[in-house]
């Protein structure tokens, strides 16, 4: 069991569970378990997920699943997760199997992300073809239907303003604010308090109160159905998409044009994964998908108001559009190439792995890195491992192969 990667031995006709210490993260609430029947700690899915591999296993067959969905209570809610793993029968001296050895890593992580960088690489794509708004809210709201498990409720709003003023200066992007125009949306009932078609902004009608909390932070704010009864009693009888669980939270995300001087041009409200927690992978979804939306509304409205802005905000826009869409690609390239990478070398226990992001901040190192390196501090990042642990004739060395690395994109 000296294996660095979450691994359970389930023991004898009872499945007995004997686990290593890596094992325990991925439990969640099942912790502790030790010495308890599998069929007892995951009774509610066994059955479904596990019984048919360990039928498999009594016969001497290894049985190897990749990504394989697992819909199960952990960390206090049904969570949608992941995993690569492996069965593998345990035979005794007659070729019969006494246990199963089960080691496994989870992917929950590259796959939602995997899912939600197709849906921005759709945004990237289809929302620029829109040639006026009303087509605009429309391709919206059709990508984000698609993915109904990231997005199982949603509200898109567009910002009416006062563009009374005569002047030269005053359009619809600097007017001063009216109502806002549902303009598409997303599991939403006929008449539900949800999604009013016209929303006083000044009014605490729907999500009004928190529409302007978001216009005042220019930024996606998050409402929890637990903390605020009044925003949980607005979605009773939505009729939620993805697994049709009710959301936990919400985000509401203010479209900020591409200048910060103007006003606020619409908001999305999304409905939150409610089997997924809600991280930093989730939270950049919601702020790309934001700004690519943002990116191509400022376009259109500008092209509908002034012909001579029209040229210059356009080219900005396209720029900013095909930058996003670039890292978006390279976002995904980099996400299937990491799984691969990691399921290839995580198999060998003896080799140290480790993945750095570009500011030089560890996200992972297993078990052999630390043996390897022994770093007296845990939380060391590069800059500081180079000197403390790296002998000085190497580090030269090594920082040139991170540079041509960083410089070529090319393995080192």
């Amino acid at each position: 069991m000296q294996d660095p990667r979450p691994a359970v031995l389930f023991h004898g006709p009872e499945l007995t569970i004997i686990h290593n210490e890596s094992y325990i993260e991925l439990l969640g609430g099942f912790h502790p378990c030790m010495g308890i029947s599998a069929r007892v700690v995951f009774a509610a899915i066994w059955p479904q997920y596990f019984e048919p591999i360990i039928e498999r296993n009594l016969i001497g067959e290894t049985v190897e699943q990749t990504d394989y969905t697992i819909q199960m209570m952990r960390n206090g809610f049904m969570e949608e997760a992941y995993f690569s793993l492996k069965f593998i029968p345990i035979l005794d001296s007659e070729g019969s199997t006494v246990g199963h050895y089960e080691p496994l890593t989870e992917t929950s992580r590259e796959v939602v992300s995997r899912r939600q960088a197709q849906t921005l690489l759709h945004l990237s794509e289809e929302i620029p073809r829109a040639r006026n708004v009303e087509s605009y809210w429309t391709l919206a709201t059709k990508v984000f239907a698609r993915n109904g498990k990231d997005v199982p409720f949603a509200l898109l709003y567009s910002v009416e303003y006062d563009a009374s003023d005569s002047s030269s200066s005053a359009t619809r992007m600097s007017g001063e604010h009216q109502e806002c125009t549902l303009r598409g949306s997303i599991a939403l009932p006929k008449d539900s308090p949800a999604g009013p078609m016209h929303l006083d902004l000044k009014g605490n009608e729907g999500f009004a109160p928190y529409l302007r909390q978001a216009m005042a932070a220019r930024e996606p704010i998050i409402v929890s159905f637990d903390q605020d009864l009044a925003a949980a009693a607005l979605v009773r009888d939505v009729k939620w998409q993805g697994y049709g669980d009710p959301c936990r939270a919400v985000a509401v995300c203010p479209l900020n044009p591409t200048s910060s001087k103007d006003n606020i041009l619409g908001f999305i409200v999304i409905g939150l994964n409610p089997r997924r927690p809600f991280n930093d992978d989730y939270h950049q979804f919601i702020l790309i998908a934001s700004r690519l939306l943002s990116t191509s509304l400022t376009s259109i409205l500008l092209h509908e108001e002034d012909i001579g802005r029209r040229e210059r905000t356009i080219a900005n826009a396209e720029a900013m559009k095909l930058e996003l869409k670039a890292q978006v690609r390279e976002a995904q390239k980099e996400a299937e190439r990491s799984a691969l990478k990691f399921q290839r070398f995580a198999e060998r226990a003896d080799i140290g792995i480790f993945i750095l992001d570009m500011d030089g901040k560890y996200s992972y190192r297993n078990d052999a890195w630390f043996n390897i390196l022994a770093p007296e501090d845990r939380d060391i990042d590069l800059g500081g491992a180079w000197d403390t642990l790296i002998d000085d004739e190497y580090v030269s060395v090594g920082q040139a192969k991170f540079a041509a690395m960083i410089d070529t994109k090319q393995h080192q």
